[in-house]
């Protein structure tokens, strides 16, 4: 997950009706997060409106963006994800684990789609709308501690 910051609200997003939001979070690739947003391909970032959409976006990301070939995903790392998405003891719930996992990295709903908790409030006390969006909060689902 990640924070909007000015590059992300001023860029244009494929199929969106309502324009990104200072601080709203999105999933993101996290090998091309890298490169120029003008450079990243189709499918490898997503603001979903509502906690319920996070396991839709991580859906989309692995169908259209992974599976299609990132430009930033080398061979050796795509042996090993086909590895461990082809256990599917490794996914969880589906999207009740999704969303629990949001909620419990301190995702919340909002009127301006979703924010992290600590940053309610930066919105609220600064008319510039400040986040943490420098901060990498790349929490997954997909990471699973050792049994």
């Amino acid at each position: 997950y990640f924070s909007a910051g000015e590059e992300d609200i001023f860029s244009h997003t494929r199929g969106r009706n309502k324009r990104i939001m200072s601080c709203q979070v999105g999933v993101r690739c996290i090998h091309c997060k890298v490169l120029p947003i003008s450079r990243r391909p189709p499918g490898s970032v997503y603001f979903p409106s509502s906690i319920d959409g996070i396991y839709q976006a991580g859906q989309n990301l692995h169908k259209h963006h992974i599976k299609k070939g990132c430009p930033e995903f080398s061979a050796e790392l795509k042996t090993s994800y086909d590895q461990v998405t082809a256990r599917r003891s490794l996914f969880g719930r589906g999207r009740e684990y999704w969303t629990d996992s949001a909620r419990l990295a301190g995702l919340v709903n909002t009127s301006k789609g979703i924010r992290f908790r600590d940053d309610m409030d930066f919105d609220q006390s600064s008319t510039l709308n400040f986040c943490n969006n420098e901060v990498s909060r790349n929490m997954s689902p997909y990471i699973s501690s050792p049994s």
